[in-house]
């Protein structure tokens, strides 16, 4: 009994001390630039072939330290022939903004805006407009904010008509014992992690939102997690 009061009262501390200092930000920044490698080699094959698809003016949701960039300019040995004419990136963890920017010089000629801050703030400061993007692209971001149906509505709002959401993602697991252990540590893990859930269903929430002319789900290999890659395309 006591035990669990320690660790009632210990995570209880953690929360309010990290969101006063934002320490889920400090601690993320740290963990993904050096995690977050291992994530990228796992998931390069399908980030390549989904990505791919991206065209005219992009917007990079949750950027982090720039991952999505490499893939939106041609390449021959990612056998794409991108034709992008901006990107905008969103990105509300300050502690990142330094390898951001530096990721973005990968995009040479390619117009970028950087803006820091929640894509509901940069929406609500109307840095970024209904019907004006072509792709918007989700790489391991969904998990992270706070309400991924209303976030996904927005999205779908920015999009022109014909215009492509390409995600990749990591969802809760559809074996028991996995999502048993997945909603025991999603606490803790969603502190160090920067509001990381992991025990989502976001390939259900954009299928059964409607607003699509369709919606193509695959299944992806990466670390830890089960996940997802696909495109939905806007009617």
């Amino acid at each position: 009994m006591l035990y669990q009061v320690l660790l009632t009262t210990s995570i209880i501390f953690i929360v309010l001390i990290s969101k006063k200092i934002k320490l889920s930000h400090w601690s993320f920044n740290i963990l993904w630039s050096n995690l977050g490698k291992i994530f990228e080699k796992k998931l390069h094959p399908y980030k390549k072939e989904l990505f791919k698809q991206a065209q005219g003016d992009v917007l990079d949701v949750g950027s982090g330290i720039g991952p999505t960039f490499k893939y939106l300019i041609p390449n021959k040995e990612l056998k794409n022939n991108n034709k992008i004419t901006k990107v905008v990136a969103i990105e509300p963890n300050h502690f990142m903004f330094e390898k951001l920017k530096k990721a973005s010089l990968l995009l040479n000629d390619t117009p970028c805006e950087i803006y820091m801050k929640t894509i509901e703030d940069a929406i609500k400061e109307n840095n970024i407009k209904e019907n004006s993007f072509d792709t918007i692209i989700c790489n391991l971001v969904l998990c992270s904010v706070h309400s991924p149906q209303l976030i996904l509505k927005d999205i779908q709002k920015l999009l022109k008509s014909g215009g492509r959401l390409l995600f990749i993602e990591h969802v809760v697991s559809e074996n028991s014992i996995c999502k048993l252990l997945q909603h025991l540590c999603s606490p803790l893990w969603s502190i160090f992690f920067d509001g990381c859930c992991i025990t989502r269903n976001t390939g259900q929430y954009i299928k059964t939102m409607g607003g699509w002319s369709s919606v193509k789900i695959d299944n992806a290999k990466g670390p830890c997690f089960k996940y997802i890659s696909g495109l939905a395309i806007k009617e």
